[in-house]
């Protein structure tokens, strides 16, 4: 892989970065921010992870903020600002990925809304476990591609230890990761069977699971030395039941991922992408004649473009009347028709102009329109009307929309991944490149695991969606290459060709742009309020812990009290409970939550760890209490999704709010689906 070089691209993309990650997600600080500060703060007050401390992860990932909380402590907007550095060194490494078989604007738009899927997610937390696993199979994927095209052996063995290294330390992180170091084993040892001998390739795969076992080895040497290695496993063993069996896990994948029309229009897109393939290759499907080639195409488009709107029609919930009336689809036909004249006139000027003058200033000014156009499209929405926002998102129902494109976007490239295995073990050339094979064989390992929630999360979409956008782009412009050379150069010709997904990544910014401006940050009766809106007043937080962050004046009235309610009422020995996963007051007081699992959400905590902490509990109530009431269709609803419908061990938690705190302590204080709860008997009520 060459060296990445400071591109005019690059810079732009570093600027249009910065001002998404501040219209995003400067305003968002749920209380559900702080697992990880807690775990640290415990770990460096001496208490040792899993014999005093449940965890559901593997060390490293604490460990790691362990370190970083001597530095920082619980100031929450530090960690943040290393997650954004984290993830800026993530979309360098894919942007390099993707240069080397698209261009540079091109590279650049795709990266960017690659970039913007995934931090649209609606409960995106830069440095969160989540984003940190990406990285480490991005650096590991990196780092393979450059084993593999490395053709010094010295070189190759060390790049391949360094790749190993960066997936031992995802799976000392979290242990789904040993999947991946699995396939990841298979295919280096695949790759130089089919090169060398079975010695030679024998001693490459042994020098990628070496880079693993070194980097696993610190870990296993800290839980033996701690005498918590029995802990962890049991831990660890016991966190694998939390989200019900195996096979209630693919009924829910089928019952919630599988969309017929998307995997349509994903095989779609594909077929098209193969027919450009074979075209590039000079072996197109010379069995129909010209015509008969154009009538398919134009079926093609026409097809692609119902299925589109029907889709859209289906998730909208407009009153679009029958799709099999004749008025509809003599309008849709009529719009398409409209459609592809445009296009077809566009197309057929830009052919009569002259292209030396076009090509001269094209290459320096393309960057820069091209990323004006990207920050327009994220400040337009952030500076119109609150309500215009409100209206467009919750009456078009756009979260289904983007969550529609997420799906096509894992279906297409889930068949180009089978289509370069494939050609990977036929010694066929890998359509996109070794680069881009590498990239996205990881990629798609890490959002199947990422499935065991059941959806494709925007959390994991990054570089698959990179990916994506950039090989539709190439499957347009690729007739460019067989046409008339000068045409490589016209941006005019590129822009009419590019035209419609050029306008898909504009829109789609756009709306993910509102979405979050309308709701930042929701989790259950939570919904944080994002930047730009006309109707609420600002302010810079003032509490410890929370400075840099801009919020509403209400949920800062509210943090304010929360803290203090905490700090007047409870020392610093006393237990603070909250359930089930609002630890942010406990982390900004420093208060022991004063149970095993300091989280005991369903998908996090198993069943007969919440029994014996709610056993606790009773035996030992603590001084005060934060609830967050789900109510019970929530609550069912975790039951079911999780539990295959069976109670949950959190019943037993339940029991004792219901039966013990509500009776025999007193409500300080309520704000939205949280309670403020103390033992002592207090006349006062706040707010």
């Amino acid at each position: 892989m060459k060296r990445l070089k400071i591109e005019p691209q690059l810079c732009f993309l570093l600027v249009c970065f910065v001002v998404l990650h501040i219209v995003y997600v400067q305003a968002v600080i749920p209380p559900q921010i702080g697992w990880w500060n807690y775990y640290a703060w415990r770990v460096n007050s001496g208490e040792i992870l899993y014999k005093d401390i449940f965890c559901f992860l593997p060390p490293y990932y604490v460990y790691l903020y362990a370190f970083l909380y001597k530095i920082f402590g619980n100031l929450i907007i530090a960690y943040y600002i290393i997650g954004l550095i984290i993830r800026w060194i993530e979309v360098c490494v894919v942007y390099s990925i993707t240069r080397s078989f698209a261009s540079k604007n091109v590279s650049f738009v795709c990266t960017f809304i690659g970039l913007v899927l995934q931090v649209s997610y609606m409960m995106d937390i830069p440095f969160d476990y989540n984003q940190m696993i990406q990285f480490y199979v991005i650096m590991g994927s990196f780092f393979c591609v450059k084993a593999l095209v490395q053709e010094e052996e010295k070189f190759a063995n060390i790049y391949l230890a360094v790749s190993g290294a960066w997936l031992g330390i995802g799976l000392f992180s979290k242990q789904t990761c040993v999947v991946i170091i699995f396939f990841a084993a298979l295919g280096i040892m695949i790759f130089y069977l089919q090169r060398n001998q079975i010695t030679y390739a024998i001693k490459k795969m042994v020098a990628f699971i070496l880079g693993v076992f070194l980097a696993c080895l610190p870990g296993l040497i800290g839980l033996v030395v701690q005498g918590s290695f029995k802990d962890f496993m049991n831990c660890i063993t016991s966190s694998m039941t939390v989200k019900g069996d195996f096979g209630g896990l693919w009924g829910r994948v089928l019952q919630y991922q599988f969309h017929f029309l998307e995997v349509v229009i994903a095989a779609l897109i594909f077929l098209l992408l193969l027919v450009k393939q074979r075209n590039k290759k000079g072996d197109c499907l010379k069995i129909f004649q010209d015509s008969a080639r154009i009538i398919i195409k134009e079926v093609y488009y026409f097809v692609m473009f119902l299925l589109i709107i029907y889709r859209s029609g289906q998730i909208i919930q407009t009153e679009t009347g029958n799709i099999t009336s004749y008025s509809f689809v003599l309008n849709i036909v009529l719009v398409y028709l409209l459609i592809r004249t445009i296009l077809v006139c566009l197309q057929k000027v830009v052919n009569k102009v002259e292209q030396k003058n076009i090509a001269e200033y094209s290459n320096k000014l393309s960057p820069i329109i091209i990323g004006f156009v990207l920050l327009l499209s994220i400040l337009i929405p952030y500076c119109m009307n609150y309500q215009w926002k409100s209206n467009i998102y919750n009456q078009m129902s756009l979260f289904n929309l983007k969550r529609g494109l997420i799906n096509v976007i894992f279906w297409l490239m889930l068949m180009v991944l089978i289509y370069q295995i494939a050609q990977f073990i036929f010694k066929q050339k890998i359509y996109g490149g070794i680069k881009v094979f590498i990239l996205n064989a990881f990629t798609m390992c890490l959002i199947g695991l990422g499935m065991i929630s059941s959806v494709v999360e925007e959390y994991n979409i990054f570089p698959a969606a990179v990916l994506f956008f950039a090989m539709i782009y190439n499957a347009a412009f690729s007739h460019m290459k067989k046409n008339k050379e000068e045409r490589k150069r016209c941006i005019l010709y590129k822009a009419v060709i590019g035209l419609p997904i050029t306008a898909l990544i504009v829109i789609c910014i756009f709306i993910t742009v509102t979405e979050k401006q309308v709701v930042a940050y929701t989790w259950h009766r939570w919904d944080s309020i994002g930047l730009g809106r006309d109707d609420t007043n600002y302010v810079y937080s003032m509490v410890d812990g929370l400075e840099g962050y801009k919020i509403d004046l209400e949920t800062e009235i509210a943090y304010e009290t929360i803290v203090n309610l905490i700090e007047d009422y409870t020392d610093e020995d006393d237990i603070v409970y909250q359930f089930p996963n609002i630890p942010l007051f406990n982390v900004l007081t420093e208060r022991k939550i004063g149970t095993y699992a300091p989280i005991h959400y369903f998908d996090v905590c198993p069943d007969e760890i919440a029994i014996a902490d709610a056993e606790k509990l009773e035996s030992n109530p603590p001084e005060m209490v934060i609830w967050c009431e789900f109510g019970d269709g929530l609550w069912d609803h975790h039951e079911a999704y999780f539990r295959d419908g069976n109670p949950s061990g959190q019943r037993a938690i339940r029991d004792f709010y219901q039966n013990n705190v509500q009776k025999n302590y007193k409500k300080l204080y309520e704000y939205k689906s949280l309670s403020v709860w103390l033992k002592n008997n207090i006349n006062d009520v706040v707010g």
